[in-house]
């Protein structure tokens, strides 16, 4: 989700992601990993105020169509970002909530009560949180081009709460929201909710605004998304997809969160042209105190040009145009790193336009299911991306022109596990400078081994990160 507050006295903008990944599931049981990430940020120059993280394992067990228990455990901490400060704590507590329907429910709710343990700075000690949305108009269903989709207008609530004895300090968001979800069970919500902070100490301070967002969420369907090449519905939200990323190295964590989405399609005749999103955040802790994250997005168009040949397995090329930008941040730096009173100097990096042009398999959605079929056999399936753009504005300032090239080699498959190797190498302002990855595949997620220079600024990141680590497609 990112979302405008208008008006408001300290912030701009807010970015969160979130994850809900099942790990196990016999009715009436399901275990889910759940991760969530919040940045708001100033007013004054768009500066990232802080990092809130959750890291929660959650066991529901569902006692009827309306309603399920919940235990809840788990990781909650904030980070300053480009000045010192931090707090955290492990959280505990329980709670009801609605159960989860693949298909939408006029209400979805859940309440949940905790307690704080192994506190660090954090004088909370207990918690609440409270979610609820109410289907208030189901629209009649709708067609766009190909696709079907059905909008909803509904009220949703949102409080999260960290309190002391009889302090209740709390995060509040209430308001109309617009949903419209497509066939496949993608979703993009429209929303204009009152927002207040007050005194929560995981966002700091206290403001008051209207928060304007647009938010995108991806339900995984394995058939459906690896089958993109062949059954691509043409239309609204027809594809969307992400992957979560964590791998650790000696000195080392890093953890990635990604989302590609395909928005909406255009026929200009026969010929097709499809708004695209990419957003990533990207963190990393460093056992040299040197924490960072960085967000990047990258709006653009695509469209198949043809020009199928062996260099792209026969397939069409695909041509694009984007904006790309990146906002690196130090977490929680040592102060005498940081100007008196001031932030450290965050990185940026603006390249518009941005040329690209790849093979259709590139994006993983479109590479040939057949690799994944129970099988042994040799592949050489090889996808490649190439980039052009002009760096506007980089605080590292590189020269024009930034470019890149991408290789992607999916060597062969054992038993359906598909074997590969990843790399990019770029110069000028182009991100990451360079990547080498290696690995195993499955539809659900991939090990790997990776080597990476990011391309932050020394003053943000110490050296290269050399990691092995589990992924999640979403």
């Amino acid at each position: 989700m990112i979302g405008g507050l208008l008006p408001s006295g300290h912030h701009s903008y807010i970015t969160e992601s979130h994850l809900e990944l099942p790990l196990f599931h016999v009715e009436p049981l399901t275990i889910s990993y759940r991760y969530g990430e919040t940045t708001p940020f100033l007013k004054e120059n768009a500066q990232a105020e802080l990092l809130y993280t959750r890291y929660d394992l959650e066991a529901d067990l569902k006692l009827c169509d309306f309603a399920q228990l919940i235990a809840i455990g788990g990781y909650r901490g904030m980070q300053l970002e480009d000045r010192p400060g931090s707090l955290s704590a492990y959280a505990v507590g329980a709670g009801l909530g609605s159960p989860w329907r693949r298909e939408r429910a006029w209400l979805e709710w859940s309440v949940l009560v905790g307690t704080y343990l192994s506190r660090e700075r954090l004088n909370a000690d207990w918690w609440a949180d409270l979610h609820a949305v109410w289907i208030v108009h189901q629209f009649s269903e709708r067609q766009v081009i190909e696709t079907t989709n059905y909008p909803a207008l509904g009220l949703a609530l949102d409080i999260e709460s960290a309190n002391e004895d009889e302090a209740f300090h709390a995060r509040y968001r209430i308001g109309p929201v617009l949903d419209i979800v497509s066939a496949n069970g993608n979703q993009i919500r429209f929303q204009a909710r009152w927002y207040r902070t007050d005194g929560d100490p995981f966002y700091q301070d206290r403001d008051t605004g209207l928060l304007l967002g647009v938010e995108v969420d991806a339900l995984l369907d394995k058939d459906k998304l690896f089958n993109a090449r062949e059954d691509r519905p043409v239309g609204l939200l027809p594809l969307v997809w992400g992957q979560y990323n964590i791998g650790y190295g000696d000195e080392r964590m890093v953890e990635e969160f990604e989302l590609d989405a395909e928005i909406h399609d255009y026929m200009i005749g026969d010929h097709l042209l499809t708004g695209v999103l990419w957003y990533q955040s990207r963190q990393e802790q460093d056992s040299d105190g040197f924490d960072n994250m960085s967000y990047s997005v990258s709006p653009g168009v695509q469209t198949p040009i043809g020009l199928a040949s062996p260099l792209s397995q026969g397939e069409p090329l695909v041509l694009g145009c984007d904006y790309l930008h990146r906002s690196g941040h130090a977490l929680d730096p040592d102060a005498s790193r940081v100007p008196v009173g001031g932030f450290l100097e965050r990185s940026s990096v603006n390249i518009a336009p941005r040329l690209r042009l790849q093979t259709i398999g590139w994006d993983l959605p479109y590479r040939d299911p057949s690799m994944y079929v129970r099988d042994t056999k040799w592949l050489n399936f090889i996808d490649w991306r190439v980039t052009l753009g002009y760096d506007f504005h980089d605080s590292r300032d590189r020269s024009n022109p930034a470019a890149q090239l991408g290789m992607n080699w999916d060597m062969a498959t054992i038993g359906g596990y598909v074997i590969y190797v990843h790399g990019v190498g770029s110069v000028g302002g182009e991100i990451p400078d360079w990547l080498a990855e290696c690995g195993v595949r499955r539809p659900v997620g991939n090990l790997f081994i990776r080597a990476e220079k990011s391309g932050l600024e020394s003053r943000l990141e110490h050296g290269d990160a050399v990691v092995a680590g589990i992924g999640f497609y979403l």
